[in-house]
């Protein structure tokens, strides 16, 4: 009788260690960046982007894509494991205290990824400057084919003055190039721009806030 309890104490632990484990993460900062409207030349056309960051690694992170219409849609990757998509309606997403990703699908490793962007391509220019009175790292990404990626360069600007934030991207071909040529970067992401072949700035995306809630997000 007492092997008995102790065997269905044992399954209970591995239950609730099942049930709240790292894939259930909560999240509680979202960072919001204004984006004009102009073809991306990297991943999608976006409006908003959603960025969350509290227990996890830099490798798993949130993806939020507003929509003209109610409907919002939602990814959560962990790279070299899977990709989570689902849809809700904005207020309900807003308001949720739980969110349920489903259509989960596998992704490649982390040396697979870094190696594709690598491919495609390279880190330019890495320095400081001053940005209205703050310290940002400016990072200069560079096309290993400018003619058929269209622009001459993509810019980054990271406030590295930061302990609870870590870079979060949404291009994986940007999140992976980032990873394997500057390990010891650490930061959060405030401006981004690209420039044309002919010397344009164009889509500059800026964090223009952000709010703190609190939600937990559970794969199925």
């Amino acid at each position: 009788m007492k092997l008995f309890k102790i065997l269905v104490v044992i399954l209970l632990l591995l239950a609730v260690d099942t049930l709240y484990s790292q894939d259930k993460l909560f999240f509680n900062r979202i960072h919001q960046f204004e984006h004009l409207e102009c073809q991306h030349p990297i991943g999608t056309i976006i409006k908003d982007k959603v960025f969350y960051s509290n227990n996890a690694d830099n490798t798993t992170y949130m993806n939020f894509y507003n929509t003209e219409s109610d409907t919002l849609y939602v990814d959560f990757t962990k790279y070299g494991s899977y990709i989570a998509f689902n849809q809700f309606k904005k207020s309900a997403f807003l308001e949720a205290n739980v969110v349920l990703m489903g259509f989960m699908k596998g992704v490649p490793i982390d040396a697979v990824s870094v190696s594709e962007a690598r491919m495609k391509f390279r880190v330019n220019k890495v320095k400081d400057t001053m940005v209205e009175g703050k310290k940002l790292k400016h990072i200069q990404i560079q096309p290993r084919n400018t003619k058929k990626h269209n622009f001459e360069s993509y810019n980054i600007f990271i406030n590295t003055k930061v302990e609870t934030e870590i870079p979060l991207y949404t291009s994986p071909t940007i999140f992976f190039l980032l990873k394997g040529s500057l390990k010891d970067l650490i930061g959060t992401v405030v401006e981004t721009y690209f420039i044309d072949l002919e010397g344009y700035r164009y889509c500059r995306d800026i964090l223009t806030g952000f709010q703190i809630i609190n939600k937990r997000v559970i794969l199925r």
